[in-house]
């Protein structure tokens, strides 16, 4: 992918560890070649981790909210390692890693209701005096020998309730860190992985994955990318809308009544790296939340896709390239390339900490090919067919099941690439939750 936008510059103490990460290729048989992570991809996970938290925020701001209504940092510094233990103690019918209570306060985080703070899914009650940081990153090291002990034989390979138990916690840990037309499409959405320990060792997934089902969507005329950056701003602009995404920041005397060009030079993107300015991301997608991009979906006379049609697009995609078929998947067919797509033209995995510019793109986008964002559908989060709740993980889905949460395809320039890279994946978000790193495209119906 041609590189656009800034050159953001990386400190010596990150660059090693992006170039670790990056180093074992984002084709599917390379980043996905088993259902199992190795242990080599927990280390490169643990390691992401740190730049995120322990790296990045001082100690004295681990208490912060940067958004609002959730817990503070410092609590998902708990959580993560609680939420291995939990699986793990259970898959191996042994007793948790101490201090045991952390099970008790650290297994849920909190999603609060934006229109109503006081409506939320059941949720770990946090203590009244806080712990300590170094008590909990001991804990954490505790979990991780824990896990590399596991993989001192070939346990988590030949042990599917451990193998699940470790896939469920690195795919936890990893989801914390995304105009053309064509004929009626007959798609096959979800994945067949009945929640036993026995059989094929085909990949794990999901609840909200599974089970298989087809779909026909109608004729459509696609978006071939995501809206970006600058239209978001002529938009802006032209309908003197004075609320911008809260990914963006403007100076003190920004006006709604200003032109273009002043209104470029006045704003700017929030990145891991600071603000970046807004002039040198105008073709990076825009990140923003449901009801903003729906409003602009209807100033520019279209609709945002369902999650079928989306669905669709992004197999159409892939069926050009000849890529094998999903419905392999009924057949606990095994073949990574079957399950996951080829990421190695995309903004995955952390090939970039910021979003990548899709301008220049002059043809149908595919699965987490949108610079580095996610994107948005506009059909509510809602069981699919043959839908169960997980046993393992009863609440996953099943608790933003509300009329509240839309579906959300794909993965940010942040999410590990076994996670974004398959094609059964399926996230989601509230309407009006402002912080999402979840794109766009355009859908009109064909008359």
């Amino acid at each position: 992918m041609a590189h656009t936008g800034p050159e953001v510059s990386q400190t010596d103490s990150v660059r090693p560890f992006l170039e670790r990460f990056r180093s074992d290729g984002l084709e599917a048989r390379q980043y996905a070649p088993a259902p199992v992570p190795p242990l080599a991809e927990w280390k490169q996970l643990w390691s992401v981790w740190d730049l995120a938290t322990t790296k990045t925020i001082p100690p004295d701001a681990l208490m912060e909210q940067p958004i609002p209504l959730r817990n503070p940092l410092l609590s998902y510094l708990g959580h993560m390692p609680t939420f291995e233990d939990i699986h793990l103690t259970r898959a191996t019918n042994s007793k948790p890693t101490e201090p045991a209570y952390y099970h008790q306060i650290f297994e849920r985080g909190i999603d609060p209701d934006v229109d109503d703070p006081s409506k939320f899914h059941d949720h770990s009650q946090l203590p009244d005096v806080f712990l300590c940081l170094e008590d909990i990153l001991q804990y954490r090291e505790h979990v991780k020998a824990r896990i590399m002990a596991l993989y001192e034989s070939e346990t988590p390979y030949i042990d599917r309730c451990i193998g699940r138990a470790l896939w469920i916690g690195f795919e936890h840990e990893g989801g914390f860190e995304l105009t053309i037309g064509f004929s009626d499409e007959l798609s096959n959405i979800g994945y067949h992985d009945p929640e036993s320990d026995d059989g094929p060792n085909r990949s794990f997934a999901w609840d909200n994955e599974r089970e298989p089902y087809e779909i026909t969507v109608p004729s459509i005329k696609a978006q071939g990318r995501p809206v970006s950056n600058g239209e978001y701003a002529k938009y802006l602009v032209y309908v003197k809308e004075p609320q911008i995404p809260a990914t963006w920041s403007k100076t003190g005397d920004a006006r709604s009544d200003e032109d273009y060009t002043t209104f470029v030079a006045r704003h700017s993107i929030k990145t891991a790296w600071g603000p970046v300015p807004l002039s040198q991301a105008l073709d990076w997608p825009v990140m923003a939340s449901f009801d903003e991009v729906e409003r602009y979906s209807q100033w520019a006379g279209a609709r945002l896709p369902t999650l079928h049609e989306l669905r669709s697009i992004h197999e159409h995609v892939e069926r050009r390239r000849k890529a094998p078929d999903s419905k392999v998947n009924h057949e606990f067919h095994t073949d990574p390339k079957a399950i996951s797509v080829d990421l190695s033209d995309t903004n995955s995995g952390f090939q970039n900490i910021h979003p990548m510019g899709i301008t220049h793109k002059d043809d149908l986008c595919g699965l987490d090919e949108t610079g580095g964002a996610a994107e948005w559908t506009r059909t509510l989060f809602a069981p699919q067919p043959g839908f169960k709740p997980m046993d393992i993980y009863p609440g996953y889905s099943a608790d933003f099941m509300d009329q509240k949460h839309l579906a959300v395809v794909g993965g940010s320039w942040a999410l590990h690439p076994r996670i974004a890279g398959r094609k059964s994946f399926l996230n989601w978000g509230q309407k009006k939750y402002l912080w999402p790193w979840v794109t766009f495209r355009l859908v009109r119906d064909i008359e």
